[in-house]
């Protein structure tokens, strides 16, 4: 067999385990107090290319997010929601734009 044949059949035979993407879910404490807070912290999340589905509880304060892991990772969530204003488990999200938050969605007490 013609050399060119068999690399173009090696090349065929490793493509769909290099495409292949993996799903995961991030489970996230996420700091904040109402409805707003929802709205902004999930369209932070879903900003992030590859994030698929975004849901923050506002009772339980966490955040689900499903994502394909060739296109993104936690630490990019994390570091959307954190530039909006928003606490993620122990790093504390951008003063300046918490500080620009609606009052009824600002939750430190300092």
């Amino acid at each position: 067999m013609n050399t060119g044949i068999r690399l173009f059949i090696g090349l065929l035979l490793m493509l769909p385990m290099t495409a292949i993407a993996v799903e995961q879910t991030v489970t996230l404490n996420v700091n904040g107090r109402c409805g707003s807070c929802k709205k902004r912290i999930e369209k932070a999340a879903g900003s992030v290319q590859g994030v698929k589905e975004a849901s923050w509880d506002k009772k339980k304060k966490v955040l689900k997010a499903v994502y394909d892991d060739a296109k993104t990772n936690t630490d990019a969530i994390t570091t959307a929601i954190l530039s909006v204003g928003y606490d993620v488990d122990t790093l504390k999200g951008s003063q300046e734009a918490y500080d620009k938050l609606p009052e009824c969605c600002q939750y430190r007490e300092e």
